[in-house]
């Protein structure tokens, strides 16, 4: 499969189900049968992967070993352990200091 195309509106029953539009089916190869993964992305949507596009995306994620969970207000990100601390790493005390000051002065020194 190359990828999808097209969009089609679907209606939830009382469970919140629905069935994937015909026009979608009639994309899907017959070896990817009918299991799906669900996820959450960056966007303010669901994301519906086949089986078969999954699976590269979970041997990837499954790759990372050390990892670091942040809280960010009204959730918790996930960060690969080294990217993580190179990025604080690359930020000086300085600048961090600065950033620190602004935070903290909430707005005091403004009139």
């Amino acid at each position: 499969m190359t990828g999808f195309l097209g969009e089609f509106e679907a209606t939830l029953d009382a469970k919140g189900r629905f069935l994937l539009p015909a026009g979608f089916k009639k994309q899907l190869a017959q070896e990817e049968g009918d299991r799906f993964v669900i996820n959450r992305g960056f966007e303010k949507c669901l994301s519906l992967y086949p089986m078969k596009s999954w699976e590269p995306l979970f041997a990837d994620i499954s790759k990372l070993k050390d990892i670091v969970l942040v809280a960010a207000v009204n959730k918790i990100e996930i960060w690969d352990s080294s990217k993580y601390h190179q990025l604080f790493e690359s930020i000086s005390s300085e600048a961090f200091s600065s950033l620190a000051k602004d935070v903290m002065a909430d707005g005091k020194n403004e009139k």
